[in-house]
């Protein structure tokens, strides 16, 4: 009868340990640092991540998925979780094609990057092809290289990601 009660009472135990636990677990997120206009490009400055504790159902936005040069489709409260439904990517303008650029590090001032801002890319045959800045440049696991989004004319795309595969990319910003 004593085993039995142990027994019981060690499974209890064990099932307040789990539910303590989950209730503990958090996620690392990306919370509005202040108020957030809609149709305002989030800076770093916009934003500061937060351990929150959420439920199986909940989408958030994780600090390991870069915020910055994404922009808020609805107006976003100070505190507020950032997700899918309230960020979104920069459109792209019409007539234009949004390409994804890799350089290696000192090839671009990516310090001096933002979303909007005209650029110049440069590639190996010397021919500019001008582009706007479409998301900031997030450095690459191997810090070696910075990628960022840019726009151009559709008539430069070819030749700019003939570019980027040869890894031959130069950005000049004004």
């Amino acid at each position: 009868m004593v085993l039995v009660g142990l027994v019981c009472v060690g499974v209890g135990l064990a099932g307040l340990f789990v539910t303590w636990r989950a209730a503990q677990s958090g996620a690392d997120v990306w919370v509005a640092a202040r108020p957030i206009a809609p149709g305002q490009v989030i800076g770093a400055a916009d934003v500061r991540p937060a351990r929150v504790v959420v439920g199986t159902n909940v989408v958030t936005w994780p600090v390991d998925r870069p915020v910055t040069g994404a922009v808020a489709l609805v107006a976003i409260d100070d505190g507020a979780m950032l997700t899918a439904a309230n960020v979104g990517e920069t459109p792209a303008a019409s007539g234009m094609a949004r390409m994804g650029v890799v350089v290696d590090v000192g090839k671009a001032p990516v310090a001096s990057l933002h979303v909007g801002d005209a650029v110049t890319l440069i590639g190996p045959d010397g021919d500019p092809v001008p582009a706007v800045m479409a998301s900031a440049p997030v450095p690459l696991p191997d810090a070696a290289r910075d990628s960022f989004d840019v726009e151009v004319a559709w008539e430069d795309a070819p030749r700019l990601a003939v570019w980027v595969a040869l890894g031959q990319v130069l950005v000049v910003a004004p």
